[in-house]
């Protein structure tokens, strides 16, 4: 009897063990930026780039940059998916996007056109960030109709999880 309250006992460790274990193994997947489908980085900006210059109006200077990461829909932006849908609705038929992510960084490139036969380039941006650094670097280009750069947007900084 007493030998199979101790076997009791043990079994019952071990299942505390696994539970706990299993209850971490959980709690990774469902937060952890890295690990999650959707979740949203606050990002500390240090430099800002107008035309590859120092920019003269630094927009971040006081406030933080919202990076949204969105894994389901390979979407990283300063605008969430859903948002983008619902505030471009006109744009979707006129924008590309390219989503990409390996053990070390995320890389996202989106393209919006003037028109739905994607001819001539409206905007254009890279996002890159690194995952377990946090440096990001997010460079917007406006174009013309001539489909020439007349403007760029840079920011550089790093990012946590929000």
């Amino acid at each position: 009897m007493i030998i199979n309250f101790k076997i009791e006992q043990i079994l019952l460790k071990e299942c505390i063990k696994n539970l706990v274990f299993l209850i971490f193994v959980f709690f990774l997947i469902s937060f952890h930026p890295v690990l999650s489908n959707e979740f949203v980085l606050e990002c500390s900006i240090k430099k800002e780039l107008e035309n590859k210059k120092d920019a003269k109006n630094k927009l971040y200077k006081k406030q933080k940059l919202h990076i949204f990461i969105d894994k389901k829909n390979e979407w990283i932006n300063d605008i969430s998916f859903n948002d983008w849908k619902k505030k471009f609705k006109e744009d979707i038929g006129k924008a590309d996007f390219y989503y990409n992510e390996n053990n070390k960084n995320y890389y996202f490139k989106y393209k919006d056109y003037f028109t739905e036969e994607k001819k001539k380039l409206k905007l254009s941006s890279d996002i890159f960030i690194e995952k377990f650094g946090g440096y990001m670097e997010f460079i917007k280009y406006y174009y013309d109709f001539k489909n020439e750069v007349y403007f760029s947007s840079e920011v550089i900084g790093n990012c946590s999880k929000k």
